[in-house]
């Protein structure tokens, strides 16, 4: 949505395909969290007690039928889209989901990937279905964009498993963590760290062709420093409490990324 707002709404793109987009999307993101709480129920008590849904606030069978349902949706509405492209990524995104709270998440690197390949889907999606209705301009900034979302994800995905790795290690799930160890996995988080910046670094420029003083401020503050600073969190980091908090900056920190927008 926001991408659409500060494009000045992509020349071309109507509406109702955009609707289409997002709104299949978005239920298919749902479905996937749906199916993850669900086959993850035994590993989330010990790893995450307090906020376990499924089994008390909704039955795993109200949970299946939404799972079902949303993804149903999104596919029904991509076949009335009329585009065969659309639902195939819909239909391979819904299969990468299950596969993924199913088999991968527990293999090393594996799911990391997954989720940090489907969450810059998203983005490629616009670029694809709009690639030509867009500017030269836009279509640099999202493939840059496509670049952070599975950077900025795969880092938080390893972050999040070196929180879980208790409850991995009780259930024989061989995450990079539980396999290679807290210091190996923060060397890839480390890889990603330094990619991010790269991608930063070439935004400047783009920012600083334009004279966009206000851009280049927003960068810098809220994107390059902070980036700094995550550097040194995740050096420090030792324990569940560490990497929790460490998670929640990651998330705060592609929300700044994504606010980056307003001044390009």
């Amino acid at each position: 949505m926001l991408l659409r707002f500060v494009s000045c709404n992509f020349p071309g793109q109507d509406f109702f395909s955009f609707f289409i987009l997002t709104t299949g999307t978005v239920l298919i993101a749902a479905a996937g969290n749906i199916v993850n709480d669900l086959m993850d129920l035994s590993v989330d008590l010990i790893n995450k007690p307090e906020r376990v849904i499924v089994d008390r606030y909704i039955k795993r069978k109200n949970a299946l039928f939404c799972y079902i349902f949303f993804n149903c949706t999104a596919i029904i509405l991509s076949l009335v889209f009329l585009d065969l492209l659309l639902t195939v990524v819909f239909i391979s995104s819904v299969f990468l989901l299950f596969i993924y709270s199913y088999k991968l998440k527990k293999l090393p690197l594996a799911g990391n990937l997954t989720v940090a390949f489907l969450s810059a889907l998203v983005v490629l999606e616009v670029l694809w279905f709009q690639y030509d209705h867009l500017s030269y301009y836009w279509q640099i900034h999202l493939y840059l964009y496509t670049a952070f979302a599975f950077y900025t994800t795969f880092a938080r995905e390893i972050v999040k498993d070196i929180e879980d790795i208790r409850g991995d290690e009780k259930f024989n799930c061989r995450t990079l963590p539980v396999v290679a160890g807290v210091r190996i996995s923060k060397f890839f988080i480390y890889i990603s760290y330094f990619s991010i910046i790269c991608l930063l670094l070439v935004e400047f420029y783009l920012l600083y062709s334009l004279n966009s003083g206000t851009g280049i401020i927003y960068l810098c503050l809220l994107l390059l420093l902070p980036m700094v600073l995550l550097f040194i969190f995740t050096s420090r980091a030792s324990n569940r409490s560490d990497f929790h908090g460490l998670s929640s900056g990651l998330k705060l920190y592609m929300l700044s990324g994504l606010f980056l927008l307003f001044f390009i």
